[in-house]
Parts: structure tokens; C-alpha cells; sequence
């Protein structure tokens, strides 16, 4: 009977810890793992202008699965760098389903925290920044880089905004991040 006993608590043991290897944080995953990366792009996007968020539908590489298209969750805690690159494109036979604008258009990166909490601009209010062009044809372009400390679940994500809050066109858009050392 000893032995059936010291069996069975010896198997509740292990069906424990196959269970608690199961649910391995993805902290201590990320730690034995160490690469993140995503860069995902879009063409011919036409947003209002007012705050939307940027969707980038189109991926380049996607290590460790942290991007959805619009939102890059982090994996685990740790510091990450952030590019945005966009052009903005004013002509009015765009391929956009809406014209361009001529107005500056920048787009922001967001933080929302796992923590709970408000949403909070990373970086520059500006952003990647486009400035304004005098007609309706031309493009411009805006590019930034920030570097922000994450918690494991915190929510990267963009906006883009123009200064009327009018349509905008992105000719091209990319969003491309990765974690810093380990």
C-alpha cells in the first residue's frame, strides 16, 4: 500500500510540473528564446486622419509572433526599438479609395499598458512626420525611431493624423521592431 501511495503522489508530481512547464510564462520563454522580431508594411492606405490606428497588412518577418497587423504585444519585459516609415502621397489620382492631403501628416507610436491604465504617446507628439506640400500632387515621407522599456504584454500600436484631420493617403507604411539584447 506504501507503494501505491508514494506511486501515486510521485505521478501527481509529475503531471504538476509537466502542467507548470505547460503554462511557462512567456517571460522565462523569452529569456531561453532571446529574438523578436516584425516588420510588417502596407500600401495605399487611405485613413481619416483623426487618430485611426494604422493597420500594416503586408509582413516581411514575424520571429516570435509579437505582431497582428495592427498591434505588437510584448512577449516579455525588456527594452524595444520601434521604426515607422510612411510616405505620404497628395496626388488626387491616387490609388488611395480617398484623395490625399496636403497638410502634414505625422503618425504617433502609442503605448497601452498590460498594467491597465492610459494609453500614452511614445516618443516626439510628431512622431514620423510629413510636412505640408503647396498642391494637390507630390509626396512626402516621415520616418521615426523610438526605444521604449515594455512589460511583458504591454501593446505597441500607431496613429496616423493630419492637421485638418482630413483623409489621408499612405503611398507606403512600415512598422518594423525588435527587442533589445537579452
Amino acid at each position: 500500500m506504501k507503494n501505491l501511495i508514494a506511486s501515486i503522489v510521485a505521478l501527481a508530481g509529475i503531471l504538476v510540473a509537466s502542467s507548470a512547464a505547460a503554462q511557462t510564462p512567456p517571460d522565462t520563454f523569452c529569456k531561453a528564446t532571446q529574438t523578436f522580431a516584425a516588420s510588417y508594411w502596407g500600401e495605399w492606405l487611405s485613413l481619416d486622419g483623426a487618430g485611426q490606428i494604422v493597420q500594416y497588412p503586408k509582413k516581411t518577418v514575424n520571429v516570435g509572433n509579437a505582431f497582428d497587423t495592427t498591434n505588437f504585444t510584448a512577449p516579455c519585459s525588456g527594452v524595444f526599438s520601434f521604426t515607422i516609415s510612411f510616405v505620404r502621397d497628395a496626388d488626387v489620382h491616387t490609388k488611395c479609395t480617398q484623395q490625399g492631403t496636403t497638410d502634414d501628416v505625422f503618425i504617433q507610436v502609442w503605448l497601452h499598458p498590460a498594467a491597465g491604465g492610459s494609453d500614452q504617446l511614445i516618443g516626439s507628439h510628431f512622431g514620423a512626420w510629413a510636412g505640408q506640400t503647396p498642391t494637390n500632387v507630390g509626396r512626402a515621407t516621415g520616418t521615426v525611431t523610438v526605444v521604449a522599456q515594455l512589460n511583458q504584454n504591454d501593446i505597441v500600436y500607431t496613429k496616423a493624423l493630419s492637421d485638418n484631420a482630413g483623409p489621408i493617403c499612405l503611398g507606403e507604411a512600415t512598422f518594423d521592431a525588435s527587442k533589445i539584447g537579452r
